[in-house]
């Protein structure tokens, strides 16, 4: 992966390796590999990207390397081709030197790494708008053109370290933005190449084929100091700056950042679960360095201080489990507790307590409760997320003459042949009978001996509840209930598994059939129906639901279950939100306005303000805290005694355009 390209550190320099191999190509046919969102694999060879990809179901390419030299017209044929390649997630292009084209891999919703080798130049637009982009590694690019890299928010990492020339807005609207580059600062950079970055940035420095000493990184230092007249370089930090490589993939931070030591590391894991095994240690998975440090949980986040090295981070990610204790709450009887597992459903056990006069009808937080808020061997999760915790229940009880009567009803659809029977724990229910608050009912099936049938969903309909239910569970009956089994071709489970992140930058999904959530790799019976529905994230909209390699957009989709089903999605920005390269021309009246001074206190004033017409100023999170419009004076001034500390962005609007300005309060 490009991660494991930009790792290899040693102290204040950095060795660029190949994701795909060291090993140069010479070879003057195009070759290479792919591979499918299935899994599969493939080789290819042949004398154009057209010929060799003319028979192929690019939409299905999850992963694309490719050696030998690109000419023009294999560029210009992805280019044209691009949105078909509607599931590529990474790629590599390992000898090609042609310069990349002006939008050749714009707007792919998926492309989340490359790796340009050996390419000289990155066009216009070549990388506009790839939601999912996040490292980019280029060691030999020497030019990036305007809105190259633009709009790619979820861009954590870019590595440069031979880049000259930065044009306008060639990172706009990278909101995680971090660079590496070369040791010499870029003779070129557009003072709006980094607009609409609110977030804080560092910058690696280093050489791409040979490590550093402390004195030549030193002079790194002074070079960009000099560049940027004693401030730092484009705001970025890159003084004694370490990377971190969190190699589980799920603790709340990037895959690999950059920190100063000294600094609070911040490792936040989502509510119910813990790293089990949590450790940080210096150097590399290959190459550790001295003993493991272990991390200790505290309210869901581990904290460390970023020692003077570069680390890895190890755990795996492990449900919470705590205790269940059951109260008889006036009644009698003995118990054992329950330990149950964070985001794994069980079954309550079944209460063994008793009351003389009284009937139990369920389970309750609280001993004084009016109402129960678990039933009687109900399937329950989640009920705390804190690990070791222990939860108490207590038995709700009720007088036997306040009791209320049920109905029971139940049937059968799908395929016919098969028949559903209920019972209490000492009789048979016949369809339409009554049975006590809290009672206890069963269910059983029985198949025609004639056919070859199964049971593919048993579902119960209590009140406003649906359940689903396995055959031979208990229900208890709290309101007038019906039972449906849906009975399908088939003596055996025919079943599809569903692969899906629950979570990518900018939301997360939901998948239910029948309104019953579908856990990551879970599998379902073939020709199910379900329901996907994504959620975004503050400031962000759904982009678009591909499922094996075709997309749909929007953010709710219903499809029909064949096979084993790939889910990817992604999402974007709302239009207020990113840069737009057809909505943002680049001006001249707004070219002089500056704030003074910079940083500024309780009054943020701008100088040679007289064209402006309005303004927003915007926070590190990209959030409006200050907007208005001007009359047109030579100053604008806006009051600013309530904001905190810190970097924010003033976006300037006039009759040409806009332009962006970077300041500090202090």
């Amino acid at each position: 992966m490009v991660r494991q390209i930009l790792f290899t550190l040693f102290l204040g320099g950095i060795v660029l390796l190949s994701p795909y191999g060291l090993k140069a190509q010479t070879a003057t046919q195009i070759e290479g590999d792919y591979s499918l969102v299935s899994g599969s694999s493939f080789d290819f060879k042949g004398n154009s990207l057209e010929e060799i990809f003319k028979e192929v179901s690019v939409n299905e390419i999850d992963e694309l390397d490719i050696k030998g030299q690109l000419s023009e017209a294999d560029l210009g044929w992805f280019k044209e081709h691009r949105k078909s390649f509607i599931s590529l997630q990474s790629l590599g292009i390992r000898d090609a030197t042609t310069p990349i084209p002006a939008e050749c891999f714009a707007g792919l919703p998926l492309l989340r790494d490359v790796a340009l080798h050996k390419s000289t130049a990155l066009g216009t637009m070549a990388f506009y708008d790839c939601p999912s982009l996040e490292y980019v590694t280029v060691p030999k690019v020497t030019s990036l053109g305007e809105w190259s890299l633009a709009n790619c928010p979820a861009l954590q990492i870019a590595a440069f370290p031979e880049l000259e020339s930065i044009a306008d807005y060639a990172f706009a609207g990278c909101e995680q933005l971090n660079l590496l580059l070369g040791i010499t600062p870029p003779s070129s950079v557009s003072a709006k190449a980094f607009d609409y970055c609110p977030s804080a940035r560092y910058l690696l420095l280093g050489n791409s084929n040979m490590s550093m000493s402390n004195e030549e990184l030193q002079h790194a230092w002074d070079a960009y100091d000099q560049a940027a007249g004693g401030a730092n370089w484009q705001g970025f930090s890159y003084r004694n700056l370490y990377l971190l490589n969190n190699s589980t993939e799920y603790a709340g931070i990037g895959q690999l950042t950059m920190h100063e030591p000294g600094s609070e590391v911040r490792l936040a894991v989502e509510p119910g679960y813990h790293m089990e095994g949590f450790v940080w240690y210096e150097g590399t998975r290959e190459h550790p360095i001295g003993l493991a440090h272990p991390l200790e949980l505290q309210d869901s986040v581990y904290t460390f201080k970023m020692p003077q090295a570069n680390i890895w981070l190890e755990g795996r990610r492990t449900p919470n489990q705590y205790e269940v204790e059951f109260d008889a709450n006036g009644g009698e009887g003995y118990m054992h507790g329950q330990e149950l597992t964070y985001d794994k459903p069980a079954h309550l056990s079944a209460c063994a307590y008793t009351r003389t006069d009284y009937a139990f009808i369920g389970w309750a937080l609280e001993p004084n409760a009016p109402k129960a808020t678990y039933d009687n061997v109900q399937m329950v999760s989640n009920l705390t997320p804190k690990s070791g915790a222990q939860i108490t229940l207590y038995a709700i009880w009720k007088p036997q003459n306040e009791l209320k009567e049920f109905s029971v009803t139940y049937g059968e659809k799908g395929a016919t042949g098969g028949k559903l029977s209920v019972k209490t724990e000492s009789a048979a229910v016949a369809a339409g009978d009554k049975v006590a608050e809290g009672q206890l009912i069963t269910t059983s099936i029985e198949i025609d001996s004639h056919t070859s049938l199964r049971c593919a969903r048993l579902v119960a309909t209590m009140g406003d509840k649906s359940i689903l239910l396995n055959v031979g569970d208990w229900l208890a009956v709290t309101d007038d209930v019906n039972l449906t089994a849906t009975f399908v071709s088939g003596a055996y489970s025919d079943k599809a598994v569903l692969h899906y992140k629950k979570a990518v930058h900018g939301g997360r999904i939901e998948i239910t059939a029948d309104g019953f959530p579908i856990a990551e790799d879970d599998a379902v019976e073939q020709a199910t129906a379900i329901d996907i529905k994504l959620i975004p994230d503050n400031r962000y909209k759904p982009r678009a639901i591909i499922i094996n390699g075709l997309g749909v957009e929007g953010g709710v989709f219903r499809y029909t279950v064949r096979g084993t089903t790939h889910i990817a999605y992604c999402f974007e920005r709302i239009e207020s939100q990113k840069p737009d390269p057809n909505l943002t021309p680049v001006g001249q009246l707004l070219s002089t306005a500056q704030v003074v001074p910079n940083p500024f206190g309780d009054l943020l004033t701008v100088e040679n303000a007289a064209d402006v017409l309005g303004y927003q100023l915007l926070n590190l999170q990209g959030m409006v805290v200050a907007s208005g419009t001007h009359s047109g004076s030579q100053r604008l001034q806006i009051a600013t005694e309530s904001l905190p500390a810190g970097f924010y962005l003033l976006v300037l609007q006039s009759a040409e355009g806009s332009t962006t300005l970077r300041a500090v309060k202090r």
